[in-house]
């Protein structure tokens, strides 16, 4: 196991990384920094909007980041500036960039530690009493955190090697 790989297994460099991404992304976005509450465990089933982000290179991992569709429908319009409609294409859109870029400031965060990767184009599910887990292969990080715009679920799924 190389150094990148041991440095990205540790928990508390994994919490760093997601949380200084969060914090960055969400805090420029909404103008508040969102409150970490929990591992987001009451929140694995849920109603709402997914994105989700495949990384592959020195180690491959994955990010999702869920909002109900409250808290999906007031930060799309903080992020991009007008309404949507929940049920439309465009929040998939606005959903999808919002954790394009969140993941992108995990891979910056990841990159100052020596961890290189690369992100994959986003994906979007939408559902109801979704159920987001992981395989026993992967080691997986959940956590959430609370704003005035409503609750952001975001969570890490890394291969173990």
């Amino acid at each position: 196991m190389d150094g990148a790989t041991r440095s990205l297994d540790a928990d508390h460099t994994l919490t760093d990384c997601l949380d200084k991404a969060v914090e960055s992304t969400f805090g420029m976005i909404l103008g508040e920094s969102p409150q970490y509450c929990d591992d987001g465990a009451a929140s694995s089933d849920h109603s709402g909007v997914v994105g989700i982000i495949a990384v592959v290179g020195d180690v491959s991992w994955s990010l999702s980041v869920g909002f109900s569709p409250e808290s999906a429908t007031k930060i799309a319009e903080q992020f991009a500036g007008c309404e949507f409609d929940y049920e439309s294409e465009d929040m998939c859109d606005v959903i999808g960039e919002l954790a394009n870029v969140l993941a992108g400031d995990v891979v910056a965060a990841l990159d100052e530690l020596g961890i290189k990767v690369q992100m994959s184009l986003p994906s979007v599910a939408r559902a109801s009493n979704l159920q987001l887990t992981q395989p026993g292969a992967v080691q997986s990080l959940r956590r959430r955190y609370t704003t005035s715009f409503g609750d952001i679920v975001v969570g890490l799924a890394i291969g173990k090697s």
